[in-house]
Parts: structure tokens; sequence; C-alpha cells
């Protein structure tokens, strides 16, 4: 359960902050669409420029389907700020064939799909640029679409159609160490050694620490898995050049437990021991604070902007690990909170 010093260095937040900051199946499926409505609110006023049209799209988490979305694309159109809101059209299903060692491109190529029909479906208003919205695992997917790398043959290169990308409760630094293990996945790429990425946008780090962080995020670890290699092709803020702004949001305020005997009788010990089992296949700790299911430590990409919300889970109160009285990302007061950070 507990990580070794390398493992604990990738995720921990005092050490993550010095790690880098140097300089198929085509799938033809209707994105879901929200129609904005005018409706004005202190959040969304300001002057018309501020006001000009935006494209909003939303990536769903790991088994996580399109439904689960509604709430929060719903209450994102309430803001005259967006023009068009869209959702990634995913399904549970969509996910299955990762859990047996399958690649992510069909995932990737419907983010792709989505992407290009809003951005075609607005062309009249000249939109270029869209601000993607990544929950869970599809705010690392987001990273690896914005990459101009091929991943299993085929090049996204998203960087030139996005201007921010927000994740909430990302694991971007998730060290897959699940309880039953995992099976690698089978990646075709041609992976280069001495790659390595380079985070330009960062200030330079000490040599130390450097090393440590590409002793975790390797090329060889990058072939078996898409995290890793997203990881290691694309650093902190990798496309910040690009012009894409980064925000990494999380919620806090879930503390994990061990499952030893002792903390049986703890305040929700359930909760917590749930957590903990999340947490310590991310990050290699049981015992941090996270939304229940990502640490915070392993949430926050190295040079974005940070948004850590109290009292905020990870899953909405009907699914995961919440409770009818909890909110989450998607809840209207919860968006409140970090929509601002999204234009």
């Amino acid at each position: 359960m507990v990580a070794s010093a390398t493992a604990c260095f990738a995720a921990a937040p005092s050490a993550r902050r010095h790690a880098y900051n140097r300089a198929a199946r085509a799938k033809s499926r209707r994105v879901r669409w929200v129609v904005p409505t005018a409706v004005s609110s202190p959040q969304a006023a300001g002057t018309a420029e501020e006001n000009k049209k935006n494209l909003v799209l939303i990536i769903p988490g790991f088994l996580s389907s399109a439904d689960k979305y509604e709430e929060m694309a719903g209450s994102l159109r309430k803001y005259p700020n967006f023009s068009d809101v869209a959702i990634v059209p995913l399904t549970t299903s969509d996910w299955y064939p990762t859990l047996a060692g399958g690649d992510f491109s069909d995932i990737l190529n419907t983010i792709d799909e989505a992407a290009n029909d809003l951005l075609t479906k607005t062309n009249e208003n000249k939109i270029e640029k869209l601000h993607i919205v990544g929950h869970s695992a599809g705010g690392w997917l987001a990273r690896c679409w914005l990459g101009s790398e091929p991943y299993q043959g085929k090049v996204y290169a998203g960087a030139v159609k996005t201007q921010t990308l927000l994740t909430l409760g990302t694991p971007h630094y998730s060290l897959e160490l699940y309880p039953f293990g995992r099976i690698p996945e089978k990646l075709n790429d041609e992976v280069k050694e001495d790659y390595g990425g380079d985070d330009s946008s960062s200030s330079s780090s000490s040599s130390s620490s450097q090393d440590e962080y590409n002793s975790v995020w390797t090329a060889t670890r990058g072939k078996q898995s898409t995290v890793a290699l997203t990881n290691f092709r694309y650093p902190g803020c990798f496309e910040k050049n690009k012009g894409v702004r980064y925000v990494s949001v999380c919620g806090s305020g879930v503390v994990g437990s061990s499952l030893k005997i002792q903390n049986l009788k703890k305040k929700d010990f359930l909760t917590r021991a749930g957590a903990g089992v999340s947490y310590a296949a991310t990050c290699g700790e049981c015992d941090v604070d996270g939304d229940s299911v990502t640490p915070v430590v392993s949430s926050i990409l190295q040079g974005s902007d940070e948004l850590i919300l109290p009292g905020v889970t990870h899953n909405p109160p009907d699914g995961g690990n919440g409770t009818k009285n909890e909110s989450w990302y998607g809840s209207d007061d919860v968006i409140e909170r970090w929509v601002d950070k999204l234009l």
C-alpha cells in the first residue's frame, strides 16, 4: 500500500512543485448539445467583450456516461458567457475494453469528433477554440488529446483548438497501484526513450528533482499505460506555449483511512476506508486528503492554476461514494465556485 520514495514523489505536492518546472472504430454519434438560455447572473456579468461567445466541451470520467453530466451542462448554460455547451457522447460500455488492457483510442476519437462537431456547428460565429472541462480521467485524456505525438497511429493535436483545459478531480499523477493489479495496455506507438518532454513554460528546477520525476514517468512505463505516456510526453502545462491555459480543481475534506481494525470505530469509517483504497492506488498513501476518489496531491498539474474546494466530492449524490447531502463538481453551488476559472 505504501509506495517507494520515488513513487510517492510523483504524487506529493511538495515534490511535484519542483519536479518539472523547466523550459479503429469510427463512431457516428450526435453530440449532446445544451442550448443556453439568456439568464443573467452576478458571475456572468461583465463587458460586452467579456461576454463574447465561448464554447464548452465536457469530457466524462472513467466508466461514466454523458447522462451523468446533464446537471453540470444545464448549470453552465445559465451563463451568457457560453454560446454552446456539449458533452462528449460516451457511454459506460465505451470504457469496458480498457479494463482488459485495451487502449483509449476509441475514447480519444470520440473526444476529437465531439470537438470538431462543436466547432463546425458554430462556425458562423467565427469561434476557433474550446474551453474543455475534463472530469476525473477525462482530464488526463484531454491532455493526451491536446498533444501532437501519435497515439496508436493518430495525431490529434487538440491544443490548436483549445483555449482552456479545466480538470475536476483528475488523477493526473496516478501510479495505478490497483489492489488487484492492472492489465498493461497494448500501445503500439514508438516511444522514444530520450523524448522526455519539455515543459518550457516553467522555470528550471533542481536536477535531482527532475531526475526523480523522469525515473517515475519513463518511456518503458509509457508503453503500457496511457496516463504514464501522457506524463512522459506532455509533463505539466506542456501546451501553454500554444495558448492553452490549465486549471486544476479538486475537492477536499475526505481524509482516507486504512482498513486496520483500530480504525473500525472511527467516524465515517466506510467512506474513509473506500477513499483510502482509491487514494493508495493513485498516490501510494491512504491517509491523505481528497474528494473521496482522487487525492489532492495527485490532482494538481504542475504549473497550472489551482483551486481546492473543501466539502466537494468526486461523484454526484446518486453515484460512487457520495451521499444525499453532498455536493459534487457538477452541483449548481459548486459550479459557481469554479466557473470563473474557465474563462
